[in-house]
């Protein structure tokens, strides 16, 4: 998928046309930036909701784009992988607002935590999904640990009006 959102000129005509054929809004697939996977989620989510139009258009042999056809397994795994990655969007754009804060993230890094726990539990998910997803964990493991050493973090968190010494128990 990420080599279709660089179509040449002419493919981008076709591309165009086939979004007016089928009553979709016109416009083309945002690329992916390897190192952000917000950009990665609007891809795909991109894709998902233009899967028909995808499907038609690497079929068509006039485009030479077969080589990128995703087959149904493929598309599942595009589906597993969005759902992935949308969580940890929303985590993104939560901590990228006005004013996150301690007593705020330390909650939100344990709900994503929770939700990655949850989805290796589903017998039915992909094996390259749980590959990512154990990856992620050991990465947010990582820096939530940090969280648990400095004492100013624990005081944060019991000052806080919401919060106080529940969040321990």
């Amino acid at each position: 998928l990420r080599k279709l959102a660089f179509i040449t000129t002419d493919l981008l005509v076709v591309w165009k046309a086939l979004l007016k054929r089928l009553g979709l809004r016109i416009q083309i697939m945002p690329q992916d930036v390897k190192t952000c996977w917000n950009s990665t989620y609007d891809m795909l989510q991109f894709a998902l909701k233009h899967r028909k139009a995808l499907k038609e258009f690497t079929s068509d042999l006039s485009n030479e784009l077969q080589r990128f056809e995703l087959d149904e397994i493929e598309w599942e795994i595009t589906e597993e992988l969005t759902n992935v990655l949308k969580y940890l969007k929303d985590g993104t754009l939560f901590f990228s607002r006005d004013s996150p804060n301690l007593q705020t993230v330390i909650p939100a890094m344990d709900k994503i935590d929770k939700y990655f726990t949850n989805r290796l539990e589903d017998p039915s998910l992909n094996v390259a999904i749980r590959a990512l997803i154990v990856s992620a964990k050991a990465m947010l493991d990582k820096y939530y640990g940090y969280a648990d050493h400095p004492e100013i973090y624990r005081i944060a968190t019991v000052l806080h009006p919401r919060y106080k010494l529940r969040y321990f128990e």
